[in-house]
């Protein structure tokens, strides 16, 4: 009777107990169930960006919230900070942009920005360290809410000063302008050429290349006479069948200036003991096939008129004719030039390369017909014009820097026509030719 009593007694608080307890256990699971669902982390842990010498750059990363429900979690707070003992990068070479928020104001992407500083001086490859921080109300880190990718590993590239000078002169490129000699020495028109000049193996006989496409402007001639007479004006005479021709004396000045665009190939040929690579200078035969498209322009100018006077001839005009005191021609002209006696001189080494080809032989000129009956420009005729040719070239290039002098003359024996130029400009390597054009290549 005793023990039911007790038994029965210290049975009765148990219901109640458990009735207190349970809503609280639930409480508990629910949240660390929230808890346990809900991953915050960077959305990869390494990243390779890299500096600009000329300007600033920004980097774009996320930080993801996944299965987030953020009523239980509102009240912690996440950090982004840069872990200074592990980066590498001073301080003032970069700006981290993230501001310290609640829970409540996460998104499932959350940019984080990072912005390098421009630098060009050589450096070598640099970490900086971005870690993640959760914390609670009271200031303690909260890690069960965090994804794999807590930290963040962004490298930044090596600096490494690119060395502009040329270290082989086999193919280069060459950007620049003409001298205009007619207007005394000035810098004038678009120059370009693309050279490729391979050595031939140092065995008599062995034969190599070389390749010339060019544009360029050359002179022709620069004359100047006096006392020249011209008829500067034509006016009506007395009736419909007579006119007035007003004549002067005046000084001339007649330039010749031709435009270029061609094309020198040559096979380079290994000549025995004086054309050893191991020399100061390479003495190569070479025999050449060129061909170059000219379009010359004629100026006539006159000035100082003087001892001007009339004359009453026979002829009809309707209307007052005056004659400027200057006039310009157009010819074009079309050259093959086969050089059957040719010289290479090449002498390079790591501060400058000189070459100089020498070239005569047979040489066939075309040039349009001026007939005044031709009805239509496809019907053009062109003449042709046998005769021996010469020509030089001169090409002097400063390795480090690229500038490159360049000179030529080109004249016919029964028909004299010299030409001759001079050019400035800077040689680029062909795998750097893309940098030069990198605005165009852009857009």
């Amino acid at each position: 009777m005793h023990t039911d009593v007790l038994a029965s007694q210290t049975s009765i608080p148990k219901q109640p107990l458990m009735k207190r307890i349970l809503p609280l256990l639930l409480l508990i699971s629910s949240s660390l169930c929230t808890i346990a669902q809900t991953k915050v982390g960077f959305e990869v842990d390494k990243k390779k960006i890299e500096r600009n010498a000329t300007e600033d750059k920004t980097f774009k990363f996320s930080l993801n919230a996944k299965n987030y429900t953020g009523k239980d979690l509102a009240g912690l707070t996440v950090q982004v900070t840069v872990n200074r003992p592990k980066t590498t990068l001073d301080s003032n070479s970069f700006t981290l942009d993230f501001k310290e928020t609640t829970f409540s104001n996460l998104k499932d992407d959350n940019a984080i920005y990072l912005t390098l500083k421009k630098d060009s001086i050589n450096d070598r490859k640099r970490l900086i360290i971005v870690d993640l921080k959760i914390k609670n109300k009271d200031g303690k880190a909260v890690d069960s809410v965090m994804g794999p990718n807590k930290n963040l590993e962004i490298t930044v590239g090596e600096i490494v000063k690119k060395d502009s000078s040329l270290s082989d002169f086999s193919y280069l490129a060459y950007i620049g302008t003409n001298f205009d000699l007619v207007d005394g020495i000035k810098a004038k028109n678009l120059f370009f050429a693309s050279n490729i000049f391979l050595k031939p193996k140092n065995k008599p006989g062995r034969m190599g290349f070389y390749l010339s496409l060019f544009g360029n402007r050359t002179m022709t001639t620069s004359d100047s006479l006096s006392n020249v007479k011209r008829t500067y004006k034509i006016s009506g005479g007395q009736d419909d069948n007579t006119i007035y021709k007003h004549g002067e004396q005046a000084d001339l000045l007649i330039t010749k200036v031709s435009d270029n665009l061609g094309a020198y190939m040559s096979p380079i040929v290994n000549i025995g003991s004086v054309s050893n690579s191991q020399n100061n200078i390479q003495l190569y035969y070479s025999p050449s096939l060129e061909f170059v498209w000219r379009r010359t322009r004629s100026t006539n100018i006159y000035s100082n008129g003087r001892n001007r006077d009339s004359t009453l001839v026979s002829g009809t005009n309707n209307g007052l004719i005056e004659f400027g005191p200057k006039s310009v021609q157009y010819a074009n002209e079309f050259n093959f030039n086969v050089g059957v006696l040719g010289l290479f001189i090449a002498h390079e080494n790591k501060q400058i390369s000189v070459r100089v080809h020498l070239s005569t032989g047979y040489a066939r000129q075309y040039y349009p017909e001026r007939n005044s009956n031709m009805s239509s420009e496809n019907n053009i005729a062109f003449l042709k014009n046998e005769d021996i040719f010469f020509t030089g070239r001169a090409w002097i290039t400063e390795a480090t820097s690229g500038i490159t002098l360049q000179a030529e003359i080109t004249n016919t024996r029964k028909i004299p026509k010299p030409y001759y130029g001079v050019t400035l400009s800077k040689a680029l390597n062909f795998k750097n030719l893309g940098t030069f054009f990198s605005p165009i290549a852009s857009r």
